[in-house]
């Protein structure tokens, strides 16, 4: 699930009162879980912070068709998956899954 800049807002707002997981869950009527993920995107949680580290993920990478060309042009060159990583600060995961798809 894509949380919205807004709900990241409210869980930052509802952290910052001490609510716990379930709480924050409950306010914004997602899962447990996804609440347990977002809080691991930053420490201490911020939404601006979480909202930057989202665009680092996999979906999101692998979603964006500039990304998606840029790296596929650089493994094409012959660059390793871990340089490409290390080139665009993308996660290897999303990178190899981005090379390996036909």
């Amino acid at each position: 699930m894509r949380l919205s800049y807004e709900k990241r807002k409210k869980i930052e707002e509802l952290v910052n009162k001490g609510f716990n997981q379930t709480q924050i869950a409950a306010a914004i009527n997602v899962n447990r879980s996804t609440i347990c993920r977002e809080l691991k995107r930053a420490t201490p949680y911020t939404a601006d912070v979480a909202e930057k580290n989202f665009t680092m993920t996999r979906n999101y990478v692998t979603e964006n068709p500039e990304n998606v060309i840029k790296i596929k042009a650089l493994y094409k060159a012959g660059l390793s998956i871990r340089k490409i990583h290390k080139i665009t600060g993308n996660s290897w995961l999303s990178i190899k899954a981005i090379v390996k798809e036909k």
